[in-house]
């Protein structure tokens, strides 16, 4: 899962091109050293450019090369170790919260065996 989604950036002209590619420079100069620029995806017409490469119709349908790409969405990621202390911390906040959770849960209970007059 990207940290950040830069979605439907124009890529359709030689203007837009050299724009997009120019902010992309820029970001991957001004990300700090937990972020990556893990993807570039082409958005666009497929058909007709696999047709006129000699390919089936299908073919991009994976993936359009970006220089058939009129807009693309550029994916920005935590690099490898700072992803793994992602995860681990929001696991370590779920198991927090589950534990909270049963703890509450057994209170409840010691309550109701309480109140009916039972001891623990």
């Amino acid at each position: 899962m990207a940290s950040m989604i830069l979605k439907n950036v124009p890529y359709k002209t030689k203007a837009e091109k050299k724009i997009t590619d120019e902010q992309i420079i820029w970001l991957r100069n001004s990300l700090d050293s937990k972020h990556r620029i893990s993807k570039i995806r082409g958005r666009g017409p497929r058909k007709k450019w696999a047709l006129k490469n000699g390919l089936h119709p299908r073919a991009y349908d994976q993936d359009l090369p970006l220089e058939y790409a009129e807009r693309v969405t550029i994916y920005v990621d935590l690099k490898g170790k700072h992803k793994d202390i992602e995860w681990l911390n929001r696991r370590k906040h779920g198991l927090q919260l589950a534990k909270w959770r049963l703890e509450s849960e057994i209170r409840e209970i010691n309550d109701s065996l309480m109140y009916i007059g039972v001891k623990i």
